[in-house]
């Protein structure tokens, strides 16, 4: 597999947002997260708000880059500290915790 499998969204924080400051913090989550919810018609996602799914990441951004290279591409990332995906914790403390919370998302 390839690498940004892993590693795509920690890659584009990480390296083009922190190093190379070509965007703001701020403006690389909105394209990761309402803007693509957005544009596809996905409601209830994209957003912190009542009543909407919580899909939430918690990283650090002075750590955040990708690890994964072809040769070893199933590296996580650094700097991700936990991940909630549907309410449910899935990642905690850097580690999976064995919960498979995703489904198939439809347009609304």
């Amino acid at each position: 597999p390839h690498p940004r499998s892993y590693g795509s969204f920690p890659r584009y924080l990480g390296h083009y947002v922190r190093e190379k400051k070509i965007l703001s913090m701020a403006e690389a989550i909105r394209r990761i997260t309402s803007l693509p919810c957005n544009h596809f018609s996905i409601a209830d996602r994209g957003v912190v708000q009542n009543g909407k799914f919580a899909d939430l990441v918690i990283l650090d951004p002075q750590t955040v880059i990708d690890q994964a290279t072809f040769t070893a591409p199933h590296q996580y990332p650094k700097g991700i500290l936990s991940v909630m995906v549907n309410g449910r914790m899935v990642i905690q403390n850097g580690r999976h915790s064995g919960q498979k919370a995703g489904r198939i998302l439809r347009r609304a």
